[in-house]
């Protein structure tokens, strides 16, 4: 019987600040999703990094192969008074295809009051995912999830630098998605909704009767909470669905 444990199920943590979750599953080669119930209150990112948005209580979720397992998540106030660094965004989203950098945007207050002389020094836990300079720009290296750290003095915050194999903003880019086919890893990221009216959708560029050259959509998909709408397929192609295949499983 598979199973799949967390090892924590009750998580405490301070605005601003992170803790790792760490998820178990008894069969090693199935992949784990991490969703929070309420993103206002806390942030996770793909490898179990729960970082502290605002007071209050959540849950974040760990799924794979159909199990899931919940931790309680009680995000309690930064002290009013001191020194801390606020990031303009706790997550950022890279593309390997376009190879983009971005840069952390971040602000030190101290005793409430913003720092005009602050310097930060930035680490990255994964320099192989994606690396980090002296000015704070990100760098996607592989696909995959990185820690970044930001320090200022004796305080720190934390950026999550999730790195895809392609974020979509446009119809073009997810018709590019739907032809990267075969690579069980791939990571896509849906930045908007999308409008596909008046375009014809084709999963395949052409129909190949030799099964072992038919090509599955896999990976990962994260939509973002965005839509696709409107979507008309072209009626050449008879035996097409939104991922050019109708057999679910071949979707994670």
């Amino acid at each position: 019987e598979f199973t799949l444990t967390l090892d924590k199920t009750e998580l405490t943590i301070v605005e601003d600040e992170f803790a790792m979750l760490t998820a178990t599953p008894s069969d090693p080669s199935q992949r784990v999703k991490f969703t929070v119930a309420d993103g206002k209150i806390a942030a996770v990112s793909s490898g179990g990094r729960v970082i502290g948005k605002n007071v209050g209580q959540t849950t974040v979720t760990a799924t794979s192969n159909g199990v899931e397992a919940s931790c309680k998540v009680t995000v309690v106030a930064a002290q009013e008074n001191g020194t801390k660094i606020v990031a303009q965004n706790d997550t950022l989203r890279l593309s390997m295809k376009s190879g983009a950098t971005q840069n952390i945007v971040a602000t030190v207050y101290v005793d409430g009051q913003e720092s005009d002389n602050a310097s930060f020094e930035y680490t990255s836990s994964d320099p192989a995912i994606a690396t980090v300079d002296e000015n704070g720009t990100v760098t996607p290296v592989a696909v995959g999830s990185a820690i970044v750290t930001v320090k200022s003095g004796d305080v720190a915050t934390y950026v999550s630098a999730e790195v895809y194999t392609l974020t979509m903003a446009t119809v073009d880019d997810w018709t590019e998605m739907l032809h990267s086919f075969n690579d069980v890893n791939a990571r896509f990221y849906l930045l908007n909704n999308l409008d596909f009216s008046g375009v014809a959708y084709r999963t395949y560029t052409e129909w190949n009767d030799d099964e072992a050259n038919d090509k599955f959509f896999m990976g990962e998909l994260d939509g973002g909470g965005h839509t696709v709408s409107n979507v008309t397929f072209d009626n050449a192609f008879g035996e097409q669905s939104m991922f050019g295949v109708s057999i679910a499983s071949y979707l994670h």
